[in-house]
């Protein structure tokens, strides 16, 4: 059964403040004492124009925001329930910009793992989002306690998109490791915890059941990034083949695939099937570390 492990390299081992600044000088118009002629035959000088012309960009840079988001070209975090935005915006106020940009980056790439982490908080199985400066007193660099997902700052940045695979392809879509453990804490967090009655072997494979149900939904998550990504277009075989090959944690697949066959679905995503999740519970029996998980 898998242990704890400290954050490491993505081996097999496993072991939005933008500022906008603009000088009417910069357009490159000569004169600036020049007059202009208006309707009534009123003049202003160079200066009262610049300013209307400031703020005829400052209009023209807002829309062109707003047809970017309507366009799904920039970033937006998909958050549906105000208990999982009060969550976020809390977060906003106990992290840097660039980890609460990549949380935001992560929830508004997967519709999926949106859904799923809104149905935790409206059910108040999720109440906190936290970025620890230390590592989670559990051992795990990333994990669930007292109903948060409490993540170590110096884990996050080993969660984003990372080529491990030397085979490049002009169409690559490089999978992002954060919504795979996001969607497997919010697998964790709907289930309920195993039975503390049974028997050790029996408690053993509920255990590996259970969080091999998580890397199964945490794969499908990050699949659904990858088909967004891919203009909603279905991933072929040889985009979904690589988007697992540089999964920082496909080894557990990999194992499990050498050991007992995954039937993977024709989009690349894995049916939460009882022989699917056997095959990824023996993978996840296999391995002797795992950086993020849950007691």
């Amino acid at each position: 059964m898998p242990t704890r492990g400290s954050p490491g390299p993505p081996a097999d081992t496993f072991d939005t403040k933008a500022g906008l600044s603009f000088d009417p000088r910069d357009l490159g118009w000569p004169g600036m004492q020049m007059r202009w002629q208006i309707r009534d035959g009123r003049s202003v000088t160079a200066r009262g124009a610049m300013r209307w012309a400031a703020l005829a960009v400052a209009v023209f840079v807002v829309v062109l925001f707003i047809v970017a988001i309507a366009k799904g070209d920039a970033p937006a975090t998909a958050v549906n329930g105000h208990r999982l935005q009060s969550i976020v915006d809390t977060l906003a106020h106990n992290s840097s910009l660039q980890q609460h940009k990549q949380l935001g980056d992560a929830l508004g790439a997967s519709g999926a793992l949106a859904g799923q982490l809104n149905a935790a908080a409206e059910s108040g199985r999720l109440t906190g989002i936290e970025i620890s400066a230390q590592r989670p007193g559990n051992g795990f660099s990333a994990t669930i306690l007292d109903k948060h997902i409490v993540l170590a700052a110096d884990f996050l940045p080993q969660l984003g998109k990372q080529r491990t695979y030397d085979v490049v392809l002009p169409d690559d879509i490089l999978p992002d490791n954060l919504v795979f453990v996001l969607g497997a804490f919010a697998s964790w967090l709907a289930a309920p915890p195993v039975s503390s009655d049974l028997d050790l072997q029996s408690y053993i494979t509920a255990s590996l059941n259970r969080n091999a149900r998580g890397f199964i939904q945490g794969w499908n998550d990050v699949v659904d990034a990858a088909v967004k990504q891919n203009g909603k277009r279905p991933l072929s075989m040889p985009q979904a083949a690589s988007l697992m090959m540089n999964l920082r944690y496909r080894v557990v697949f990999t194992n499990a695939t050498a050991s007992s066959a995954i039937k993977w679905s024709p989009t690349g995503t894995i049916d939460p099937t009882d022989q699917n999740i056997a095959a990824v519970a023996d993978g996840l029996r296999k391995m002797k570390l795992l950086d993020f998980g849950h007691d």
